[in-house]
């Protein structure tokens, strides 16, 4: 038997707000050139169920942020 197989840990409850706050650290820091539309979307896929209003939100949010931080290093 594998350790911990007996006893499984909780899963912990990750809020709307702490999912949103990952998901622009991750695209706050990422590498610009690793950033397509894609990667935006698979950012805001795995912090927001795909389909509802708050993926729609947070990938028009993210892709606000990722068009300005390129505004922002171009110059």
């Amino acid at each position: 038997m594998k350790p911990g197989a007996r006893f499984p840990r909780s899963r912990e409850n990750v809020t709307k707000r702490e999912n949103a706050v990952a998901a622009f650290a991750k695209a706050s820091t990422a590498p610009l050139h690793t950033l397509t539309e894609a990667m935006l979307e698979s950012i805001a896929a795995s912090h927001a169920r795909r389909g509802t209003r708050d993926f729609d939100q947070l990938l028009a949010k993210l892709r606000d942020t990722v068009a300005a931080r390129r505004l922002r290093e171009a110059a």
